[in-house]
């Protein structure tokens, strides 16, 4: 068969004119008819892996597409909340990359599935389908040569939607070949292995707020204001701005709570279908349907009749778009157009229920998925009802009573959040467990614990709340917070960017702290630059040279006319450094034959040594000889601090005919430090063959110093090809090279030097070649470790079967976990294991075997969550409850003693209250205490759909 790009010309084309929109894959209504994700740039946060092991990984925002096209050779990992634009994001995604498979040969066919379909032909069966769904007929041999040899781009949406536990170790595993993928999952679901994982952050109140304005012409401020306001409360995602502002446009309300939102977007939906229903009837039924989903996850066509009770009732909501049904009639598989409306409608039909405490507590906060539903649930009660519900959930784990304390109407929010406030728990804890309320009523607080020293600050606490309050505070701490909390609060101040904050950025440009002004100049060049332009040429006049300086950042970030003339007002700027500045700020400008011009103006006239040498930097770096030629020359000029600025140039223009002549100053005791980063920055821009040609003839120092190089450019190859060198016997670099094999997934060949670096004679190189080994993260790789009968460290084979995602060597497994008696015989496993002694208490010690007790897959570990909540208290508190949230995640329920108590029955239990959210005032009656109903069911009086 032909696999060429051209093969596949036809299925490309059509997913081109299929997706334009491409944001209409996912739409709810078939009368949509414009875009609203599209007008958000969604952002996310990834982080990348430390340069030194010990330091923590970068933490980096970055809009998204522009994430996944700078990791488009990773695998990705997209998680996000409810209604986020997951699934939109991937209907995009496949939309470009069939253009770009169009254009290019070499580009891999994408092929889109959705999780939630997975059913027992497996992953390639998914795929076939999808295919097939596109007109593209492929058998499984086929789709199996494309995966093998990377053709294929499978972007795979919902894995926190398959259907049950085997599908998803099934996926896992698949994920583990050698295939290019990017899947998406909510929010608290166990991490799949990925390379890389993209977390998409709320949309910021601005772009919000803007979109609103932009589509709400002739309504007034104050009503658009209090929409964005809204948006915050309930959640800042595309689905909401939808949401809110398909309500607002068709009635003019502005719903108070997520409950109320979903109950009157779902009435609109169902007004807006082309045949008439009976809206109390459909929203019965769709409830129904939706707490059997979310009870057994897949749910047959003739399974939903017997349930709805008629044939009738079913069709008629599929035909009206409130369902979904695809497969062959009589097979088909029911599901909800997106999870959020089955969850919605799940909450409804909770309200219907009478419930026990014992009931409503094992089998509802307990499980992870429930806690969405929940959440929608108490935004619709009343208010004993809602404090009784987050007293329980309380009881059944910390964090999700925290959680839903903060999800109950507003005016009830003051005495759940007190619930929290009262818990008898470490004060660290008790600032963490108020910030996940998100509730105005924890601020005070939360503020009450600003001078505690803790690895938890206050201030991040605080940022988890959307109020005027904390902004205000957060701008009156903006100068007197250090480097770790600053981060807290810019992310905050850009997240709820408002005029006012705006007026205060501003105000800061002249602050006489450079720390300051850089705080502020990051926070408007992320939410209103425009602002930023049009302060600029007054900063640039500015007395203080310092404040100076840094308009010309801004002005390269402006890039305008205006900037252009500015920048070349401070070309003749009285301090040296700002000319500098300026001359190098013309190398960002567009107009690049302008900019090459004025260069080479101040390159043949100026008059002080590092004005011309800034002007060669910036000629260099867009590949000019001249600027190049005259870089060289100034590394024999007599001037120490001439030959400084032109090395480090030199690095910036990353040309190639550099190398051999920094290559010699590896040797300088007072250029090799600025030698190496510069050759680093050529080897990133270039290729590291050009570092590797120049080894033979150097001296030692310098060998170590390239490898290091090496390292920093993680070259796997040269790496591989070093570690026969003799300069090897180092075994300093070894431990270096170790670490650095590990980034290379794909490199059989730095797998293998990983496994002999296992049996090196140096303790230390062992352990580092562990870490490159679980940096690969093959399950290969670790079988090979965990069944190696050479390997004297038990403790490798330990964290070998540990790491492993269901394919352990069960003998090991049943060893250290499934025949353990109780937590405390885990965790002595661990220390033996671990070769620590019984008698040791170090807090460092049991802060590392709580950290891997967190990263064991599955539900293996939950037997030890007693355990780990006993560490609360202690100085390892801290690294537990890290612990625990892993834990809760990979096996999705809170709390393991409920988890295994006996199920609750239906019936009513006697001396206990039973819960009817539904029922009007006064109809129930709990040892003589009314419970008051919240009325907002809906009730079954309308069976003609029935029949």
């Amino acid at each position: 068969m032909d696999f060429s790009n051209e093969r596949f010309s036809d299925y490309l084309q059509l997913l081109c004119d299929a997706a334009t929109p491409w944001w209409k894959t996912h739409a709810f209504m078939d009368e949509i008819d414009e875009a609203t994700w599209f007008e958000f740039e969604l952002d996310s946060k990834t982080q990348n892996e430390p340069e030194q092991l010990g330091k923590k990984p970068e933490e980096i925002t970055l809009r998204v597409l522009k994430a996944i096209d700078d990791y488009d050779c990773e695998k990705i990992l997209i998680v996000g909340s409810p209604g986020a634009g997951k699934s939109t994001l991937l209907s995009r995604l496949l939309w470009q990359a069939a253009q770009k498979a169009q254009e290019d040969e070499t580009a891999p066919i994408p092929v889109l599935v959705e999780l939630k379909l997975y059913g027992e032909a497996g992953i390639w069966g998914l795929i076939q389908t999808a295919l097939e769904d596109r007109d593209l007929y492929l058998e499984i041999s086929d789709i199996k040569h494309l995966v093998e040899h990377r053709q294929l781009l499978l972007l795979a949406d919902g894995f926190n939607e398959l259907p049950n536990d085997r599908a998803r170790t099934e996926f896992r595993k698949f994920c583990g070949r050698n295939i290019s993928v990017i899947v998406t999952s909510r929010d608290g679901m166990a991490d799949l292995g990925l390379a890389r994982k993209l977390q998409l952050q709320p949309l910021a109140d601005a772009k919000v707020k803007a979109f609103l304005q932009s589509r709400l012409l002739g309504h007034a401020q104050r009503q658009i204001e209090q929409l964005g306001d809204r948006v915050k409360d309930l959640g800042q995602t595309p689905l909401m701005v939808w949401m809110l502002f398909s309500i607002f446009q068709q009635n003019g309300e502005i719903p108070s709570t997520r409950g109320e939102a979903y109950r009157a977007f779902t009435t609109l939906y169902a007004e807006r279908a082309k045949e008439g229903i009976d809206l109390d009837e459909s929203r019965f039924l769709l409830s129904k349907l939706a707490f059997e989903l979310m009870h057994n996850q897949e749910l047959g066509e003739i399974d939903a009749q017997n349930l709805l009770g008629s044939e009738k009732a079913l069709d008629h909501l599929v035909r009206n778009h409130l369902l979904q049904a695809p497969g062959t009639l009589g097979k088909r598989m029911i599901r909800f157009c997106h999870q959020s409306l089955q969850e919605y409608y799940a909450a409804e039909y909770l309200l219907m229920q009478n419930i026990s405490d014992a009931k409503l507590k094992r089998d509802y906060p307990n499980l992870l998925k429930w806690t969405e539903p929940l959440a929608i649930m108490l935004s619709l009660v009343n208010e004993k009802d809602a404090v009784r519900v987050v007293e329980l959930a309380l009881e059944v784990d910390w964090m999700v009573g925290a959680r839903l304390a903060g999800e109950v109407k507003q005016e009830f929010q003051e005495q759940t959040v007190a619930k929290v406030g009262v818990l008898k728990v470490p004060e660290w804890l008790k600032m963490e467990l108020l910030g996940e309320t998100r509730s105005k009523f924890a601020v005070s607080r939360i503020k009450q614990y600003k001078d505690f020293e803790s690895g938890f600050s206050y201030l991040e606490a605080l940022a988890k709340i959307d109020d005027t309050k904390v902004i205000e505070y957060f701008l009156q701490k903006f100068n007197d917070v250090n480097l770790f909390q600053a981060s807290s609060i810019e992310q905050y101040l850009i997240q709820n960017f408002n005029s006012k904050i705006a007026e205060e950025m501003i105000s800061k440009l002249e602050s006489h702290s450079s720390t300051i002004r850089h705080r502020a100049i990051t926070i408007l060049t992320k939410t209103d630059s425009r602002l930023l332009c049009q302060e600029v040429e007054s900063l640039s006049k500015h007395s203080d040279s310092e404040i100076r300086y840094d308009s010309i950042k801004i002005l390269a970030y402006c890039n305008d006319i205006v900037s252009t003339r500015v920048i070349l007002q401070l070309l003749e700027d009285d301090d040296l450094n700002v000319q500098i500045a300026a001359v190098q700020a013309l190398g960002d400008l567009n107009d690049q034959d302008f900019a090459n011009r004025t260069l080479l103006n101040i390159l043949n006239q100026a008059q002080h040594h590092n004005l011309k040498l800034a002007a060669a930097g910036t000629l260099g770096k867009r590949g000019n000889r001249e600027g190049l030629s005259i870089l060289l020359n100034a590394l024999d000029d007599n001037c120490s601090e001439v030959r400084e600025f032109a090395i480090v140039a030199l690095g910036e223009s990353a040309h190639p005919d550099a190398v051999i002549a920094l290559i010699p100053l590896l040797e300088s005791e007072e250029f090799s430090n600025d030698a190496a980063m510069s050759l680093i920055r050529i080897g990133r821009a270039t290729s590291s063959e050009i570092l590797i040609d120049y080894l033979d003839d150097l001296p030692l120092k310098s060998r170590k110093t390239i490898l290091y190089i090496l390292g920093r450019i993680n070259d796997g190859p040269a790496l591989i090809k070093l570690l026969s060198e003799s300069y090897s016997t180092d075994h300093t670099m070894r431990m270096y090279i170790a670490t650095k094999l590990g980034y290379f997934r794909k490199n059989t060949k730095a797998h293998e030097r990983l496994l002999e670096l296992l049996h090196d004679q140096n303790d230390d190189v062992c352990r580092y070649a562990w870490l490159g080994i679980k940096e690969v993260n093959s399950v290969s790789l670790f079988r090979e470790v965990a069944n190696s009968q050479e390997i004297d460290y038990k403790l490798f084979k330990f964290l070998a079967t540990l790491e492993l995602k269901g394919e352990t060597p069960e003998e090991l497994v049943d060893k250290i976990f499934r025949n353990a008696a109780d937590s405390n015989t885990a965790i002595q496993l661990l220390q033996e294991f671990q070769g620590l002694s019984e008698q040791s208490n170090t807090s460092g010690d049991l802060e590392s075997i709580v950290e891997k007790l967190g990263k064991i897959k599955d539900d293996r570990a939950a037997h030890i969550l007693p355990n780990l909540i006993t560490l609360i208290p202690t100085d390892s508190g801290e690294a537990a409850l890290n612990a625990i949230a892993a834990i809760q995640t990979n096996c999705q329920f809170y709390n393991y003693d409920l988890f295994r108590s006996d199920p609750v029955p239906e019936q009513t239990i006697p001396g206990q209250p039973i819960y009817n959210f539904n029922a009007p005032v006064g109809i129930v009656n709990a040892e003589g205490t009314v419970i008051h109903g919240g009325q907002t069911g809906i009730n079954s009086r309308n069976n003609h759909l029935r029949d």
